[in-house]
């Protein structure tokens, strides 16, 4: 998946990927069939993105969604994202 990024390194992944940090405590994860909303939670000192919503169809509805549960973006995740293919597939595959 090209638009992957490092996975932040406070918080561990176990099994989705980083896709892109969307502000303090909000992510974005993907795993092989979906975008996956994520906050950031703290459980016995020890931070996890904890799914939240999960969007497999195209970039319309994710932004529909984070708009729709006042999730924050930054200005510069929200550019990322518009350069983002459209259809949730086509971005796997870039």
């Amino acid at each position: 998946m090209g638009k992957m990024e490092s996975p932040d390194a406070d918080i561990p992944q176990k099994g989705d990927h980083l896709a892109l940090k969307l502000s303090d405590g909000w992510a974005i994860l993907a795993d092989q069939n979906q975008w996956i909303i994520a906050r950031a939670r703290l459980r016995r000192d020890e931070s996890y993105w904890q799914p939240m919503w999960f969007i497999g169809s195209n970039k319309r509805t994710l932004l529909r969604v984070l708009a729709e549960k006042g999730v924050q973006i930054d200005s510069e995740a929200l550019a990322t994202i518009n350069t983002w293919p459209e259809r949730f597939l086509d971005w796997r595959a870039s």
